[in-house]
C-alpha cells in the first residue's frame, strides 16, 4: 500500500560506506528531496563496482573468472597458499553480482507492474520506530549512525522478510519474489518493516546510540508514521 504522509517522524540508519558524504552533506537542517532526479548513493556505488584480483605475476589485476583462470594455472604451493584470498574474493564477487541482479529485477517488476511505487534506485530508505530496534541490530556491522528525519512525501511500506534472496537463482524465482514484494503491506508496526520514501525529508538529528535517538524524539507533539495514521495529514492510496 502507498501513503502520503506530511511531517512524519521517521528513521534512516546509515552505513559506513557512506558515513563521510553524510557527514558532509547531510547535517542536521539539511532538508533532501528525492525527486530530484538524484539516484541514491547505494545505486551509484553499483556503476562503479568492478572487481579486480591482483597477485605477485599479475600487471592490472584480473576480473572474477580471468583471476580463477590464472590461479588453477599457478603452481600447487601457490594455489594452496592463495586458496582462501582466492575464495574470499570470489564470495564478495558473486555476493555482489547476486544482489545486483535482485535490484535489477525488483526494478524491472516494479516499473512494468506497480509503477505507483517508490523506486528503489531513487527512492530514500527509511523505518518507523517500532522497526528501528530491529534495524539497528540487523545492521550491527554495517551501521555508521541514525537519523531522525521529518518526511512529507510518498511512502510504501514493505516486509524485508518478502525480498527474493539474495542468490544466484531462477530468473523466474527472483520475479515471482519481486511480485510478492511490491505487494506491500497492511500489518502496519511489523519489526521487519522498511519504507521506501518519495518526497522531502528534513533531518532532525544524528544519533550513534539507539536509545539516545528514541529518547531524543519522544514529545507529545510529534510521533512516527505508525501513531500518525489518524491524522488528516496522513493517508492512504489505495489500488
Amino acid at each position: 500500500m502507498v501513503e502520503i504522509v506530511q511531517d512524519a517522524l521517521l528513521y534512516h540508519v546509515h552505513r559506513k560506506v557512506h558515513s563521510e558524504l553524510a557527514r558532509e552533506s547531510y547535517g542536521v537542517g539539511t532538508q533532501w528531496n528525492s525527486l530530484d532526479g538524484r539516484t541514491n548513493p547505494w545505486t551509484d556505488w553499483w556503476e562503479k563496482l568492478y572487481y579486480r584480483a591482483s597477485w605477485a605475476g599479475t600487471t592490472d589485476g584480473l576480473p572474477p573468472l580471468a583471476a580463477l583462470a590464472w590461479y588453477r594455472q599457478q603452481s600447487e604451493p601457490f594455489r594452496a597458499e592463495n586458496r582462501e584470498r582466492l575464495l574470499t574474493f570470489l564470495e564478495a564477487a558473486i555476493s555482489d553480482q547476486a544482489r545486483f541482479l535482485r535490484e535489477t529485477v525488483l526494478e524491472d517488476i516494479r516499473r512494468n507492474e506497480f509503477p505507483d511505487r517508490p523506486s528503489r534506485r531513487s527512492c530514500i530508505w527509511l523505518v518507523g520506530s517500532t522497526a528501528l530496534p530491529y534495524w539497528w541490530n540487523t545492521l550491527a556491522q554495517e551501521r555508521d549512525c541514525v537519523y531522525a528525519v521529518r518526511a512529507t512525501g510518498k511512502v510504501f511500506r514493505a516486509d524485508d522478510r518478502l525480498l527474493p534472496p539474495h542468490e544466484l537463482i531462477a530468473l523466474s524465482m527472483l520475479r515471482e519474489g519481486a511480485r510478492s514484494y511490491w505487494q506491500g503491506i497492511s500489518d502496519r508496526g511489523l519489526p521487519t518493516e522498511e519504507i521506501l520514501f518519495e518526497g522531502v525529508l528534513e533531518l532532525l538529528g544524528r544519533y550513534e546510540k539507539l536509545d539516545e535517538c528514541l529518547a531524543a524524539q519522544e514529545s507529545p507533539n510529534t510521533g512516527d508514521v505508525d501513531s500518525r495514521l489518524g491524522d488528516p495529514h496522513c493517508h492512504a492510496i489505495t489500488n
